[in-house]
Parts: C-alpha cells; structure tokens; sequence
C-alpha cells in the first residue's frame, strides 16, 4: 500500500501534466511553472498523515523497528511539509 503511494508522488513528480489526487484546485494552473506544480502535486500524494488508516497508525511491537520508524516520519513528515513550502512560494520557477 505504501510503496504504491510513494510511487505515485513519484509519478507527480514526473509527469508532464500532474494531476492532484484531493485538492484539484490546490494552485491556479497558469500561473505556476511545471516545475513547482510537479513539486506539489507529488507531495500532496505523499502526504500520509492524519485519518483512519493513515501513516501514523502504523505501530510495532520491536523497540529498534519503532525507531526506525519514527526516524523515517519525521523525514517524511518534514521533507513533504518543505516540498509544500517550496511549491507554493515558486509560482516563477521555470517551466523546464
């Protein structure tokens, strides 16, 4: 389930027309280069926090596997939180 999501925001990441999963209307199109409405498209996808069944559900029972996992979330948790930033503020960026 994980794998699929990540790699979605991997395809976001690439695609030459991304598409958001929630938000369609997240940023006006025209007015954001490629570059930063791939950038925001591929963390909208990667975001995992928060809901029923969400990333932060997740618990084991092997104290190491529990830091292993909470080291990862908040990489992901602060690496997505970032991509949103640096989307938002790049509407100039350019288109290639």
């Amino acid at each position: 389930m994980w794998a699929q999501i990540f790699n979605k925001a991997l395809d976001c990441y690439s695609a030459t027309r991304p598409e958001f999963s929630y938000h369609h209307d997240l940023i006006p199109e025209s007015y954001y280069s490629l570059k930063a409405r791939q950038l925001l498209a591929a963390a909208e996808q990667a975001w995992v926090f928060g809901g029923m069944g969400s990333w932060n559900d997740i618990g084991f029972n092997n104290p190491l596997t529990t830091r292993k996992y909470n080291k990862i979330s908040k990489r992901l948790y602060s690496s997505t939180l970032t991509a949103f930033v640096a989307a938002t503020n790049q509407p100039s960026l350019s288109s290639n």
